[in-house]
């Protein structure tokens, strides 16, 4: 099984101190990202939608499943219907570079996803999804947007996640899965390799119990992939500000 520990991970620390924003900004240029304005924008409308006085749950279906960043008081595991995994999303800075693309996993309409429920605290929700939206919500390439969940068949209950906005300029659209391999196994950035990504997703969700058709081909095709032809897991070519 794939080690549980990547090569590099985003800090809380990091993201709360902005550093995490300011090297991505670096790496990809201030006209990718959100304006402060407008990321602030964005922030107050969710939190407007959050009722008074009550918890929160968040969604993860990627790397915030290993890596939530938030400090939560409960988890489990939780099923969303209506949303599929897709690596769908342009990565030219955490998982890739411009000059080899990578590919991060974002949900869009149509069948089911199994990840994790985070349940944050009613008094820790401002400062916990500040932290996160600093994370999530750089270049807008994400929509926060609630969707219902069902956990041990219990009833449904309400959460936040992040779903690929297929307005953005780094959405890709469908991909054949072949393709995805070939870029996923190429390409590399200031968090490591994208088939790190991979590994790492396809890992976390077999500790918990989770089995995702399409997680599973494109790691059992990437396993298969030429060694030479893939980027290194610990690549320590990357922007001096990344390593």
């Amino acid at each position: 099984m794939q080690s549980s520990k990547p090569s590099n991970q985003i800090s809380r620390e990091a993201l709360a101190d902005g550093t995490m924003l300011r090297q991505f900004t670096q790496l990809v240029g201030a006209h990718s990202v959100l304006t402060p304005q407008e990321r602030a924008r964005r922030f107050d409308e969710l939190m407007a939608s959050i009722p008074a006085g009550s918890d929160l749950w968040l969604f993860a279906y990627g790397s915030m499943m290993w890596n939530p960043t938030v400090h939560f008081a409960e988890s489990k595991r939780v099923t969303v219907a209506g949303w599929q995994r897709s690596f769908c999303l342009r990565s030219l800075a955490g998982r890739g570079s411009p000059e080899r693309p990578g590919l991060m996993l974002g949900i869009e309409p149509g069948g089911q996803c199994q990840g994790l429920a985070y349940r944050l605290a009613s008094a820790t929700i401002r400062e916990e999804m500040h932290i996160l939206w600093q994370r999530e919500m750089v270049t807008g390439a994400y929509q926060a947007r609630w969707v219902q969940g069902v956990c041990d068949g219990n009833l449904p209950f309400n959460l936040v996640t992040f779903v690929i906005d297929p307005s953005s300029y780094a959405y890709e659209g469908k991909i054949a899965e072949t393709n995805q391999v070939q870029r996923i196994c190429a390409a590399s950035g200031m968090l490591g390799s994208n088939r790190e990504y991979l590994m790492m997703t396809r890992s976390q969700l077999r500790q918990h119990g989770i089995c995702d058709p399409y997680i599973e081909r494109l790691a059992l095709a990437a396993e298969q992939y030429p060694v030479a032809a893939a980027a290194g897991e610990n690549s320590t070519d990357l922007p001096p500000t990344a390593r």
